[in-house]
């Protein structure tokens, strides 16, 4: 089990995010996983570069182009505590935008554990 702790929203190009107080909790998994998957489809076949990950959790998506705005206003007009979330398990998952929005399913699952 790992806990995340993460800050108010940002915006990103198409969505809302919460990146982490701490990213390196966050990195560490998914190099773990990165590792993993390639132990079995080997280390050229890893989806995704391993310097472009971003921690985050995402909060929304836009599926529109429109004035960001309105949505800058709202994350900015807040100052909540950050938030503990207790994270125990990674999928693997098919990300795709078929139908104009983010849809995904899950391939795998792997139990995050401090034992």
């Amino acid at each position: 089990m790992t806990f995340i702790t993460a800050r108010v929203g940002t915006l990103s190009n198409e969505a809302i995010v919460l990146p982490p107080l701490e990213e390196a909790s966050v990195i560490e998994i998914r190099r773990t996983l990165r590792q993993a998957i390639g132990s079995v489809w080997g280390s050229a076949n890893v989806p995704e570069a391993a310097d472009k990950f971003r921690p985050h959790v995402s909060a929304g998506y836009f599926e529109e182009d429109g004035a960001a705005a309105p949505y800058v206003t709202a994350v900015e007009s807040v100052t909540p505590e950050p938030a503990r979330v207790t994270v125990q398990e990674a999928s693997l998952i098919a990300l795709n935008r078929d139908h104009r929005m983010y849809e995904w399913s899950t391939r795998a699952v792997a139990p995050l554990s401090r034992s």
